[in-house]
């Protein structure tokens, strides 16, 4: 892709650290690490697929702004591929993540031990400019400027005796995540018609909305009567803030045993304890005047929404060795994803609304894992089988009062995963070693209702507010199929050593939209890469390559008649790391 005569999206990013071990004894041994993190890549930018209407399939069929009302209209055809973008800007970024982790191993004795692992993420600036509507006019992009920061801490005695081996421990985590969210460009103004020109340019009519009158639609209450712009208009260029913060506490306790019942068989059995405590607090967004874009208001009307969500997990498992070299296993496993809140929203109610509960899975297991030849040859073959419920996902509903859309997050669907996937590893010589993946997946769901999905015959659109039955979509990222194979050579060379690694993969066609929109099916495709590295000492050096065959496909979306936009899969891309270790 090219942006302005260069290459996009651009990739720097750096990350270094430090690592510093203390061994006062025998028994005790501490491990401290420090990283930092940069990075100022670009997002990346969409395609511009604005068009009149009728271009695209349904339910794609429909026109979009920057194209009916100012004419930046795509001259491109469905099933080509865009080398270039034609948006205004780049989509920058500039992000930095700090860690610092401590591991503590204490022996106890020969057959316990103490283990305690903390650990500190702080994110003093997650920003980022996200242009949406792919035009090359400054139709509507969006400006982030997030702050996260996270504690965790886990303490865990383990044992090991002649017939069995157990952990128990306990865990916590305590974190908070900020987001800032500016929304600028012309697109205020166009979407709410008339009373957007009345808001760049009259006060009265600017005073009326910063009152709360046009409530849900609100502007900045420093424009209201009283206030510090208190007679002045929001003025041309006039923007959107969000802002929002959420707060997460989690506590778990855990342990497992695993138990030789006899030489060749070992049962597993592990027990966790969960709870989640959530508060989010979430500001009604309001339209303000370019001078005042930050710092955010905090004189508008918010809402604090907590919940807790705890959950008894288990995992159960038997491993049977028939022989030095094979082993049979199957297992059960339960999962939980808690319940949260999703706060990019503009509103009070619709942050009320979105509310979600939490997700649960069933997982079944069995398989073998074999060596033959002196191990030389290795075997695995596993089948699963997942059961998802109250599935969480999100989706896309009109917002009438705003002329603009919102997000839903929901408790969607129950889906049910089944296949089989086989791994097999092949060492030919010392130097040379060969593998091959193949898997299949077979996803349904058993249940799906959502307010996002309309039906064609449903005429008064009156899915917005009664779920719909979905259950007849595909379920997405769930390629039936998937392959692999490759290989990698290494030999001595000068000071140091010498790789080459290849790989294939080969994925059948998957859908990657929730309702399956026929611009967003990602086609069947091959992926090769390969990278050349070399170690000496402490340092190492890789070339590497991707998408070797230059195999390239694009989705398209649009929202409503707001914008229309494609995103591309990456052509063939090359590169080069220096790894240094002190």
């Amino acid at each position: 892709r090219t942006y302005d005569g260069g290459h996009a999206p651009k990739v720097d990013y750096e990350n270094f650290g430090i690592q510093l071990r203390w061994e006062p004894n025998d028994q005790f041994d501490a491990l401290l690490t420090l990283e930092r993190y940069n990075n100022t890549s670009d997002g990346g930018a969409p395609t511009n697929w604005n068009n009149p209407g009728g271009l695209l399939d349904a339910p794609l069929d429909g026109g979009s702004l920057p194209c009916l009302v100012f004419g930046d209209c795509t001259d491109r055809v469905p099933g080509s591929v865009a080398d270039s973008v034609d948006t205004n800007q780049p989509n920058s970024g500039r992000y930095r993540n700090n860690v610092a982790m401590l591991t503590m191993n204490y022996h106890i004795n020969d057959n316990l031990s103490l283990v305690s692992v903390t650990g500190l993420h702080d994110t003093p600036y997650e920003e980022t400019i996200s242009e949406l509507d792919g035009s090359a006019l400054p139709f509507i992009f969006i400006d982030n400027k997030n702050e996260y920061e996270q504690f965790s801490t886990e303490l865990r005695l383990e044992g090991s005796y002649d017939r069995f081996d157990f952990v128990v421990g306990g865990y916590y985590l305590d974190s908070q995540y900020d987001q800032d969210w500016v929304t600028n460009g012309t697109f205020w103004a166009i979407v709410l018609g008339p009373l957007g020109g009345a808001l760049a340019a009259d006060p009265g009519t600017t005073a009326v909305c910063a009152s709360g009158a046009f409530d849900p639609l609100w502007c900045d209450p420093r424009h209201a009567p009283g206030g510090s712009a208190a007679g002045t208009p929001l003025g041309a260029g006039f923007d959107q803030r969000l802002f929002q913060v959420q707060k997460t506490e989690s506590i778990a306790f855990f342990g497992q045993v695993d138990y030789e019942v006899t030489e060749q068989l070992i049962a597993t059995f592990g027990l966790r304890w969960t709870q989640d405590k959530k508060n989010f607090i979430g500001y009604q967004a309001y339209l303000g005047s370019v001078e005042n874009r930050y710092p955010f208001n905090f004189d508008v009307p918010s809402i604090d929404l907590k919940n807790t969500w705890d959950e008894v997990t288990i995992r159960a498992g038997l491993a049977y060795h028939a022989s030095e070299d094979i082993m049979f296993f199957a297992s059960y496993s339960q999962g939980y994803k808690s319940g949260g809140f999703y706060g990019v929203n503009q509103n009070i109610r619709d942050f009320r609304r979105n509310q979600y509960d939490p997700e649960t899975a069933d997982s079944y297991e069995a398989g073998m894992k074999a060596q033959f030849l002196d191990n030389r040859l290795q075997l695995n073959i596993t089948g699963f089988f997942n059961e998802y419920k109250d599935k969480q996902d999100s989706n896309i509903v009109q917002d009438a009062d705003t002329n603009t859309v919102a997000t839903v997050w929901e408790n969607q669907s129950s889906v049910k995963y089944k296949g089989i996937e086989l791994e097999t590893r092949f060492v030919v010589t010392e130097n040379f070693d060969v593998f091959a993946t193949a898997g299949y997946l077979d996803a349904e769901y058993d249940e799906f209702f959502s307010l996002g999905h309309i039906p064609a015959e449903d005429l008064c659109e009156c899915a917005d507010d009664v779920p719909q039955d979905a259950s007849f979509f595909d379920v997405k990222y769930a390629p039936e199929w998937t392959f692999g194979a490759g290989g990698t050579y290494s030999m001595p060379l000068g000071p140091g050593d010498l790789s080459v690694h290849a790989k294939w993969n080969y994925v059948t066609e998957q859908e990657t939209d929730t309702f399956n929109d026929p611009g967003s099916r990602v086609p069947a495709m091959h992926w090769i890469t390969a990278q050349v590295a070399y170690e000496w000492d402490q340092f190492r050096i890789t070339w590497f390559g991707e998408n070797l065959t230059n195999e390239e496909f694009e989705t398209i979306g649009c929202l409503a008649t707001l914008f229309c936009t494609g995103s591309v899969q990456q052509g063939f891309t090359w590169g080069a790391e220096l790894e240094v270790t002190f």
